[in-house]
């Protein structure tokens, strides 16, 4: 009798718990799926994207980093999220982060984008993927701004370059006192007249009780500038976008060159500024690491103009100081061309044809060695290879 009731209470049990089971589970479940499905809700609604760019600035071939904050401010996990970011104007490479965000907590991580072409480019927007732990679900965020990236064009080094001048150039002393040098004070000299209140020295001045003024040493050091051609009508069709980079690249080349060598650099182009008008650019001749920063960022976004005459960037070159060395970058040289820079040649100054090379392009030698006009061959090489710079003798 009481085997029988035991066996009688273990079928029981037995129907109860397998009947009961499937319940429990199912409410379970469900529960948690209105739990999830609520926690959701709230992370849409609190989640936080943001991104800043750390280093938007650099040359072709270095990476740009743009960082990513993301920040969990409620009780509920993000169990999962990906983080996509492609920039197709610039790279080629697609930018992609999976991770784990605990509630109240926040995660920074830094995306970084090979900068392939030279340009300024508005950042795209980042886009934010997320779900429950099974994958029913998917909410996105998408975070955009004004972001800007800056990628300066290919700094290449310059071989062969050698400038023959008809003055001594660099700091020199000089008898002829042709130039004086702001920042060698040689001492002071009673006021005479002719001489400018700006050169009165006021402490010697209640020193003394007589007008002293400045002496500066003297010196022949020269300004540079450079003059860089992009017109569009003297590019040929078939090499446009080849020579317009080449001479944007020998002009950044250039730049970096005298800029090292602490030298005053003038920059004059006749192409269309990025987001700007056509006309010329210029900034007159200063030295420093600012005046290299401002032609770089204008050379970043620069492209060939076609409203202006040829003759209208050349004639920029009598804003110079008598003396200044002139670098002409230009794809072609015309007849105008030679005798504008014969001219300024004849009024002091230096002028430098660099004639970027490619197989159609053709050089009136005859006409600049007649004007006695300095010119050159410049070549350059392949990838990442420098330019080599040839004095020219002949048409090609």
């Amino acid at each position: 009798m009481g085997r029988n009731l035991g066996l009688f209470c273990f079928a029981v049990f037995l129907f109860t718990a397998v009947s009961f089971a499937p319940a429990v589970t199912l409410y379970l479940l469900t529960g948690l799926l209105l739990v999830t499905r609520w926690g959701q809700k709230r992370v849409t609604k609190k989640l936080q994207l943001a991104r800043e760019v750390t280093k938007g600035k650099g040359f072709v071939g270095n990476d740009l980093e743009v960082k990513i904050r993301l920040v969990n401010p409620t009780w509920f996990p993000v169990f999962w999220c990906t983080v996509y970011h492609s920039f197709s104007q610039l790279s080629t490479d697609r930018n992609k982060v999976l991770l784990f965000l605990p509630p109240g907590r926040q995660r920074e991580f830094i995306l970084k984008i090979r900068a392939e072409r030279r340009g300024i480019y508005d950042l795209p927007p980042s886009q934010l993927v997320y779900g429950d732990p099974w994958g029913l679900t998917e909410q996105q965020i998408t975070v955009s701004g004004e972001e800007r990236i800056m990628v300066f064009p290919t700094l290449r080094a310059l071989r062969g370059l050698t400038l023959t001048r008809r003055m001594p150039n660099g700091p020199y002393r000089y008898s002829c006192r042709l130039y004086e040098d702001p920042t060698r004070l040689q001492g002071c000299r009673e006021y005479l007249p002719g001489d400018s209140l700006k050169k009165i020295h006021w402490p010697n001045v209640a020193r003394t009780g007589s007008l002293q003024v400045k002496e500066w040493e003297t010196t022949l050091k020269t300004d540079y500038g450079i003059f860089l051609n992009l017109r569009e009508k003297d590019l040929p069709v078939r090499e446009w976008y080849y020579l317009s980079e080449f001479l944007i690249e020998l002009a950044a080349s250039l730049l970096h060159c005298y800029a090292e060598k602490d030298e005053n650099i003038g920059f004059y182009c006749n192409g269309k500024a990025f987001g700007g008008k056509e006309g010329i650019f210029r900034l007159p001749p200063k030295r420093g690491k600012h005046q290299e920063e401002k032609i770089l960022s204008y050379l970043a976004g620069v492209s060939p103009g076609h409203e202006l005459e040829e003759e209208a960037l050349l004639l920029e070159a009598q804003r110079l100081p008598a003396g200044s060395v002139l670098l002409f970058l230009t794809p072609v040289i015309t007849q105008r061309m030679v005798e504008i820079a014969s001219r300024l040649r004849k009024n002091g100054f230096q002028p430098v044809f660099l004639w970027p090379y490619f197989p159609e392009g053709k050089v009136p030698a005859t006409d600049l060695k007649n004007h006695h006009l300095q010119w050159h061959i410049v070549r350059k090489g392949r990838d990442w290879d420098g330019f080599t710079v040839t004095p020219g003798t002949t048409g090609k």
